[in-house]
């Protein structure tokens, strides 16, 4: 009845009178949805800025009822469900209605408070009864172990309602996940985030397993009932990617993904990011498109065999970070996560002071920086294992080489033992073998008379003198065993004083062993 009445205000000419200040202008007519909420925007001249705002409920500006003002600053004021808000710079008056119910329609005034009469603008506003739920998609596949981005949109005047995503066949007897207003990440695993300014919201699911498939709902909270709309999610296994893949600086790296037939027309994209939610897109194909680059970053799509190939040129260790695999870039977003980790070229550096080495050892390390990914990464994995062998083997040739050493030794020592000299021994004596006997020593003596001339007769020990004496030496050494006899002489002589000494050896051959001492002689 009160929409009625409003409208017959304007409708029957003549009867009632809406005068609108030429200082205010307002929308003139406004609709929101029940539940909902409501903005209406009135400017004015900018002359009024310290002035008093105010929004009052009637059929007559100068007779409505207030429901609420401002302070004359740009300070946001709030009654109830209504509050505005003055911007002195847009010279604009913002109210907003929240919670709009069926009673709520009716003629509006956005107005100035001055002295004397104030200044105003009438606006007619409706309820729309027949409200339209969020807008999302109906059906979604998510690779296991990919995430999943839903994006749910809706009309004008639910900008200001909470969002929520729940789970479940029937939502009105579903648990909420996640909801808002609220922090971007409510959950371990799920994230909501409202964009009023798109009229959408945004669900992302991370690491989705084969246990989130079912039925979702992204809904509207209201006054009354909530409403929301279905999203069906299955789960699947035909899109790949490698988890984690390694670079070396300043060398390139190449990552295929892969992905059902049925998603050949959708945009393909690589975003970086570990939030995937918050991934920042590096290059895509973009629309109808099957190739793309940014930089040192490429992309090309292969919809025949649903693949498409990233490639990242000239690598440094600040691109390590997680990427993701992207498909689709509206309603419906799929993400295959990718670690890619960089690392700095290894180099051999060897210390030479020759400078001809020197410069030989530099070329090599230029050229082995210089190498392709397959031969410039070593793998240290290989060194670990040669390392224990190559000790083992060095063990093994010391052993044998101290055993060797020893063996050596032991022959020596034991040839030194059996080839010993016999020990000198009288021609006439029986010893053992093991012993050694000495013969007598004789003296002889020359003695020169007083006209220089040698006389051949030994003089008596007891009066040697010595400037005139000369001596002869004789050893004897014998060997005998069970049945044979071995005889050797070793005689230095000195014949005279001025004559050279004689050296002579004699052996004697080996001759049986007689029981009669006579027989030998």
């Amino acid at each position: 009845m009160l929409l009625v009445r409003a409208l017959l205000l304007l409708w029957l000419p003549g009867c009632f009178t809406l005068t609108d200040s030429p200082e205010v202008r307002s929308p003139g007519r406004v609709s929101g949805p029940i539940g909902g909420s409501l903005t209406v925007r009135c400017g004015y001249d900018c002359g009024w800025k310290t002035d008093v705002k105010w929004w009052c409920r009637g059929a007559k500006w100068n007779s409505c009822r207030i429901m609420v003002k401002t302070t004359g600053s740009e300070d946001e004021q709030t009654s109830d469900r209504v509050s505005i808000k003055d911007s002195h710079r847009g010279c604009t008056i913002t109210v907003i209605m929240d919670n709009l119910r069926a009673e709520d329609a009716d003629i509006y005034w956005c107005g100035i408070e001055k002295a004397g009469t104030d200044l105003g603008a009438h606006v007619v506003m409706t309820i729309n009864k027949d409200v339209s739920p969020p807008r999302g998609p109906e059906d979604v596949r998510v690779p296991v172990g990919g995430s999943l981005t839903v994006t749910c949109q809706y009309d004008p005047g639910w900008e200001r309602n909470g969002k929520w995503w729940c789970r479940g066949a029937n939502w009105r007897s579903s648990n909420i996940i996640v909801r808002t207003p609220g922090s971007k990440r409510n959950n371990e695993q799920m994230s909501i985030r409202d964009s009023p300014e798109k009229r959408a919201f945004t669900v992302t699911m991370d690491n989705v397993t084969e246990r989130d498939a079912d039925t979702y709902w992204c809904g509207i909270a209201r006054a009354g009932d909530d409403f929301g709309a279905r999203v069906r999610l299955d789960t699947f296994t035909d899109i790949s990617s490698p988890k984690a893949v390694n670079g070396i600086e300043g060398q390139s790296l190449t990552v295929q993904c892969r992905y059902e037939q049925h998603y050949r027309a959708n945009e393909k994209s690589w975003c970086r990011g570990a939030p995937w939610g918050n991934c920042q897109p590096v290059v895509s194909t973009g629309d109808h498109k099957n190739k793309g680059r940014n930089g040192k970053v490429s992309i090309s799509d292969c919809p025949d065999n649903g693949t498409f190939m990233v490639t990242m040129e000239n690598l440094s260790t600040s691109d390590t970070d997680t990427y993701w695999c992207r498909i689709g870039a509206e309603k419906v977003v799929l993400g295959f996560p990718v670690t890619v980790d960089v690392s700095r070229a290894t180099t051999t550096m060897t210390t030479v002071t020759n400078p001809e080495m020197q410069s030989a050892t530099n070329s090599s390390q230029k050229s082995q920086v210089s190498q392709n990914n397959s031969s410039a990464g070593f793998d240290l994995s290989r060194l670990e294992l040669l390392l224990p062998l190559v000790f083992g083997v060095l063990l093994v040739v010391l052993v044998g080489v101290s055993i060797l050493a020893w063996r050596m030794v032991r022959r020596q020592r034991e040839a030194s033992g059996k080839s010993a000299t016999p020990s000198p021994t009288d021609e006439g004596l029986e010893l053992p073998t093991t012993e050694v006997c000495y013969a007598d020593l004789s003296i002889h003596h020359w003695i020169n008379d007083d006209t220089g001339r040698t006389t051949g007769t030994p003089a008596p020990l007891a009066r040697p003198r010595s400037a005139h004496q000369f001596v002869e030496y004789a050893t004897l050494g014998s060997a005998k065993t069970e049945d044979v006899t071995c005889v050797t002489y070793s005689t230095v002589r000195r014949p005279r004083p001025a004559e050279n000494p004689i050296y002579g050896n004699v052996e004697l051959p080996c001759s049986p062993r007689r029981n009669n001492r006579k027989e030998a002689k």
